[in-house]
Order: C-alpha cells, then sequence, then structure tokens
C-alpha cells in the first residue's frame, strides 16, 4: 500500500483525543427496500442495473452484521482495559480507524463471498471488487458494493483482463481499498457537517451502519463524562448509553467546561491527495462530494461577489478622497461660484452613496434569493432521483414479472410437448404389448410339445445318471485311497530326511564338543600351571612380607628402647642441673635478701613439669576421633595415623585399608610411647 495509505493529516484538537465506545455492540445493517433512499440528503448517481435479475434480489437484502465495538477479532487487544463498570471505553483515533476498516473489510469480504455464490471465479470477483467496487451510491454499502462490482463484470474488460496481475486503474489490495474507502466516506461527511471532526464523522459512520445518510443525521449532544475533576474537565463530548461515544481531549486547562476543539475541514482534492488511489474512483468521489453539499457549487459565485465588492470599496474610497479634495480657488472665479460647485459635488456624493447602499441591499436579496433558490433546486432534484429511483426499482419489477411469466408460458408449452410425446410412447407401448402377447401364446404352445418329447427322454437318462454315479462313486473311492498313500509316502520321506538333518546335526555336535573338551583341558592345564606358579609367588612375598615385618617389628622396638633411655637420661640430667641452678641461686641470695617462703625457695615448686603443648603434638593426634595421640603403626606402609580404640573399631568394621595412603594393611603394631 505504501506510505501514501499511512499518513494521516494532523488536525488542531485531535491530539490525544480518545473515543467512548459502547463495549459488546453489535448493528445488523437494515436492509435496503424502496424507501432507503428516500432518507438521502444528497443524492447519488443511481447504481448500475445488473443483467442477473437474482442476484440483484439477493443483494437488495443484506443480513450482514458490523462490529461497532471493540470486541471485534482484530481489535479486541485494543479495547480490554478502557472500559468502566456501566460498560462505557475509551479508544483512540487510530482505535476507531481500526474498527471502522475491519467493518469495511467484512462488507467487501460478504460481497466477494456472494459473487462467488452466484457463480463466479474467485479472482474475477477480487478483481471486480478492486476495480469498481466502491461504496458509494444511492443503496447501503454492500449493496452498492455488488452493484458496481457487477457492472464492471458485465463489461468486456472483465473477461479480457489478465488473470496474473490487476489491470491498470485497480487497487493493489483490498486493504488500500478500504481506506480508500473510509477517506472518501469521511470527507463525505464532513462536508455535509463541518462540524464534525474526522474521529466524530468515523463515530458516525460506525453507529450508522456505514451509510452517510444516517450518519449526517446522529446527533452529539453534550454530556459530562463520569470522573473525576480532572478527568471531567478535559471531557469532550458524550453520549447515553447504546450511542455513548464521548472524547476526551488532553489540554492544560483546569476548567469545568467542555474543552473547545477547533475542526477545520480540507478540500476534498487534499484528502484525495494521501492516496494513490484511480481517477475514476476520484472523479465518483467529487461528484458525491458536491451532489452532498451544493454549497460547493456557489464557491464560484462567491468568489465573483468578493471581487465586486473588492470593486465598490475602490470606488468608495475614490469618493471618499473626492469629497476630502479641496478645490483650489481660482483667481477669476467668485466665491459664491465656488460654493455652489462643492454644495453640488456633495449632494452628488451623497446621492452616489445612497445608490450603493440600494444596489448594496439589492444584490444582498438576490443573493439570497440564488441561495434559496440553489437550495430547492437541490432538493427538488433529490426528489427527482428518488422517484426515478422508485420508477427504475417499478421497471424492474415489471421486467422481473414479465420474465417469469415469459419463463412459466415457456415452461407450459414445453410441458405440453413432453405430454403429447408421452401419450404417443404409451399408444407405441401397448401396440407393442399385444404382439408380444401373441409371440407368448406360441411359445407356450411350443413348450407343452417339448415337454412332451422331454418326459420320455427323462426316463432314459434318469438309468443313464443311475449307472454313472454309481461308477464315480467307485473313482472317487479309489482316488481317496491313491491321496491317503500319497500323503503317507511323502510323510515318510520327510521323517526321513529330517532324521537324517538331525543325525548331521548331532555328528557335528559331537566334533564341536570333543574340540571344545580338548580345548578346556588344555586351558585347565594351563590354568593349573598358573595358580601354582601364584601360589609360590605368593608364598615367597608372604615370607619376604614376615620377613621385613620382622626386621621392622625389631628396629621399632629397638629404636623405641633407645629413645626411651635418652628421654630418661635427658630428664635426669635435667632435673640435676635444674638442682643445682636453685642451689646456686640460694646461696647466692642469702646474704641480700630475708627469707623468702617454702614455695618460692623450692625449685621444683617455682618451676612446674613441663606440658606438650598442642602445637607440637599436632601431628600426633588421630585422624578419625580427634583426641587422643597416635599409638598404632600399619605395615608395609609404616603410617601412624590411628589410636588404639579407633583401630580396634575399624577392625570390627573391616576396614583394611590405610586411611592416609589407602593401601592395604597386611599387619598392626601397638607402639607404647613416651606418653604411656
Amino acid at each position: 500500500m505504501g506510505a501514501n495509505a499511512r499518513e494521516k493529516p494532523s488536525r488542531a484538537g485531535a491530539v490525544g483525543r480518545k473515543r467512548h465506545v459502547p463495549r459488546p455492540a453489535t448493528v445488523s445493517m437494515l436492509p435496503s427496500d424502496s424507501t432507503a433512499p428516500k432518507l438521502l440528503p444528497g443524492g447519488f448517481p443511481p447504481p448500475i442495473p445488473s443483467s442477473d435479475p437474482a442476484l440483484v434480489a439477493s443483494c437488495s437484502y443484506p443480513s450482514l452484521k458490523l462490529n461497532l465495538g471493540p470486541c471485534s477479532n482484530s481489535s479486541t487487544n485494543l479495547y480490554n482495559n478502557g472500559f468502566d463498570e456501566s460498560g462505557w471505553g475509551y479508544c483512540t483515533e487510530e482505535q476507531l480507524e481500526e474498527i471502522v476498516i475491519n467493518n469495511l473489510d467484512c462488507v467487501y469480504k460478504e460481497a466477494i463471498s456472494r459473487l462467488v455464490s452466484v457463480g463466479y471465479d474467485d479472482a474475477l470477483a477480487l478483481r471486480a471488487v478492486l476495480c469498481n467496487g466502491h461504496c458509494y451510491g444511492a443503496l447501503d454499502a454492500l449493496s452498492n458494493i455488488m452493484q458496481n462490482a457487477l457492472a464492471y463484470l458485465n463489461t468486456e474488460a472483465a473477461h479480457t483482463a489478465d488473470d496474473g496481475e490487476p489491470p491498470a486503474g485497480a487497487f493493489s489490495d483490498l486493504r488500500h481499498l478500504e481506506e480508500y474507502s473510509l477517506a472518501g466516506l469521511v470527507c463525505l461527511l464532513q462536508q455535509i457537517r463541518p462540524d464534525l471532526s474526522r474521529g466524530e464523522a468515523m463515530w458516525c459512520l460506525l453507529m450508522s451502519g456505514l451509510q452517510v445518510s444516517r450518519a449526517s443525521s446522529i446527533e452529539l449532544p453534550s454530556l459530562s463524562v463520569p470522573g473525576n475533576s480532572q478527568a471531567a474537565s478535559a471531557a469532550g463530548t458524550a453520549f447515553p448509553s447504546g450511542a455513548a461515544f464521548p472524547f476526551a481531549v488532553s489540554g492544560d486547562s483546569a476548567g469545568t467546561e467542555p474543552a473547545s476543539v477547533n475542526c477545520t475541514i480540507a478540500h476534498p482534492s487534499e484528502g484525495l491527495k494521501r492516496f494513490d488511489s484511480p481517477p475514476l474512483l476520484k472523479s465518483i468521489l467529487k461528484q458525491h462530494i458536491t451532489e452532498y453539499c451544493p454549497e460547493l457549487k456557489i464557491q464560484g459565485r462567491q468568489t465573483q461577489q468578493e471581487v465586486e465588492e473588492e470593486e465598490e470599496d475602490l470606488e468608495q474610497l475614490v469618493l471618499k478622497r473626492l469629497e476630502a479634495m479641496r478645490i483650489e480657488d481660482e483667481k477669476h472665479q467668485d466665491k459664491e461660484v465656488q460654493d455652489q460647485k462643492k454644495e453640488m459635488i456633495m449632494d452628488l456624493v451623497h446621492q452616489i452613496r445612497e445608490l450603493e447602499g440600494q444596489v448594496k441591499e439589492r444584490k444582498e436579496w438576490a443573493q439570497q434569493k440564488a441561495i434559496q433558490a440553489a437550495r430547492k433546486l437541490s432538493s427538488d432534484l433529490h426528489e427527482l432521483r428518488v422517484l426515478r429511483l422508485e420508477r427504475e426499482e417499478n421497471q424492474r419489477a415489471v421486467k422481473g414479472k414479465q420474465v417469469l411469466e415469459d419463463s412459466t408460458m415457456k415452461r407450459l408449452a414445453e410441458m405440453e410437448n413432453a405430454l403429447k410425446k408421452t401419450s404417443g410412447q404409451v399408444d407405441r407401448a401397448n401396440a407393442a404389448v399385444k404382439k408380444l402377447e401373441t409371440e407368448n401364446a406360441e411359445i407356450r404352445a411350443e413348450m407343452e410339445a417339448s415337454k412332451l418329447s422331454a418326459s420320455e427322454s427323462v426316463t432314459a437318462c434318469m438309468e443313464v445318471t443311475k449307472r454313472e454315479k454309481k461308477c464315480l462313486k467307485k473313482l472317487v473311492a479309489w482316488e481317496k485311497q491313491k491321496e491317503k498313500m500319497q500323503e503317507e509316502i511323502a510323510e515318510k520321506r520327510k521323517k526321513t530326511v529330517l532324521v537324517q538333518q538331525q543325525l548331521a546335526e548331532v555328528q557335528e555336535a559331537t566334533k564341536q564338543a570333543e574340540i571344545k573338551w580338548r580345548q578346556e583341558m588344555k586351558d585347565k592345564e594351563e590354568a593349573l600351571s598358573l595358580l601354582e606358579e601364584e601360589h609360590r609367588a605368593k608364598e615367597a612375598a608372604e615370607a619376604n612380607c614376615k620377613r621385613r615385618q620382622e626386621g621392622l617389628r625389631q628396629k621399632i622396638e629397638i629404636d623405641f628402647q633407645r629413645y626411651k633411655d635418652d628421654i630418661h637420661r635427658l630428664e635426669e640430667e635435667l632435673s640435676r642441673r635444674r638442682e643445682v641452678a636453685a642451689a646456686a641461686r640460694l646461696i647466692h641470695s642469702v646474704d641480700t635478701e630475708a627469707p623468702k617462703p617454702l614455695a618460692e625457695s623450692n625449685p621444683k615448686v617455682l618451676l612446674p613439669e613441663p606440658r606438650r603443648s598442642p602445637q607440637n603434638n599436632k601431628h600426633r593426634i588421630c585422624w578419625v576421633c580427634r583426641d587422643n595421640e597416635v599409638s598404632v603403626v600399619f605395615l608395609p606402609c609404616a603410617h601412624q595415623v590411628l589410636c588404639y580404640s579407633c583401630n580396634e573399631e575399624g577392625r570390627e568394621k573391616g576396614s583394611h585399608t590405610c586411611p592416609a595412603c589407602k593401601e592395604r594393611i597386611e599387619d598392626r603394631i601397638h607402639v607404647y610411647g613416651a606418653s604411656s
């Protein structure tokens, strides 16, 4: 569609405007009967009659329903949050335009489906709607589309056009056509009622079923929108329930009066320039605009009147300047002559002004009469068009009756001819039946004679059949015996074949079993030899381990005893040196100090027994309980990480691996350290 279809001209006061739409409202389009054209304020050209009376009859009473609320399929998500408790809702101008376009889309699709149901192809029906399916006319929108599309289908261009591409001058798709139709309808309605804005015009079209005649007669009462004071100050126009559509105009004013919206209506050609539309539809729309609004015809006359008024103003200016002029005194004239001339000029000026006033009054009166005559002429033209439409409808009805009478007469004549043909066929059939009855009697006589001769031959045939049956029975018995013997022979052969196969399988199995037995015996001998070697290696390893364990045990005991003796010796030496140092201190302090208490003089009391610090013995704590000192050595890894109680618990639970290196424990040695 391009950018032309989406460009919306900005209008003064339209920014921030919202429309109040009733919640779920569906209004069906009224059937277009003979009284519908009487409601039109300005005539449309009569629709082009179709050559198919059945199609015209089906199109004259549409049952299409238009969605006037926000509950349509394509716009449901736009208005879910815009309704209050009383069922009123607000929507913006763009959302309202989307609703009207959706309704136009329903109308165009219904028209295409009706054209298809009549017998036209889908592509042909769509091309007809895109080429000439505008909704302008004297009837409702659906009937106008059908009439215009049928008028295009009745032309030669509809059948000679290519099916691949749309013809020149047609719309590219239905969306472009719908937007152009909406713009045309809004333009028509605004020309009829210039006080309506674009959103109000779309709402009137929506509430009137897309008919300009009804939309132009819808009144817009001014009511306050329910809500707080700020919402009431920004509210525009409200409507009662069932036709509610208030406009909320955003503004900075905090007053209680509704905000006035200045709406300027552009010329119809300016609204049409936004769409890349065919020139045919442009001319049709302009024609309808001028027919709806006779004031546009008078615009040329008004411009001429303005030019004449400008000329009159120029004359008045000249007269004023002439009046202000001062006539110089001539040397050779008297004062009285000059005064008379001035008085004559002033009288002439006053007369000219009076005549100009009379001329202006007569011109105004003539203009009013011309306007009244134009209005009367437009109403007379409208009545004339209505009468013409009624006459055409009556002529169509008469033609339809004549066509029906002609068709019934033709059918009656055809039925009489068919009746005559059937009566002739019945007579011929009766004659054929009589002839067949005589032939049947002759055949019956021949049959009786043949029965007599056949009864004699039957007896002979009975005897022959009896003998034949006996022979057949014997033959069947011999064949049965032969079949039984053949079956037994076949079974015996099958059994012999199966026995031979089983024998071959048994022989093959015995051979395989012997081969497997020999292989198993060989493997068994090899396994026994390997087992003996492993036993020998295990015994040697056990002996080596025992020797190593015994050597380690002896070494540990020797080292332990040596360390114990060294500790005992060092403790004795330390105690001896402490006693010597204490005695020396006592001897040195006898002469200088007074006697001290026994606790201070005794070196054993002054120097308490040293205790092992936990930091020095941290590596000697059990890994499991973290309380006792390690006292068990694991072999062969020689790790000392558990106390005696944790070692006994691990032995009872079946733990045979070292917690430090995860090596298997072969022997456990309980070591008694210096702390014991």
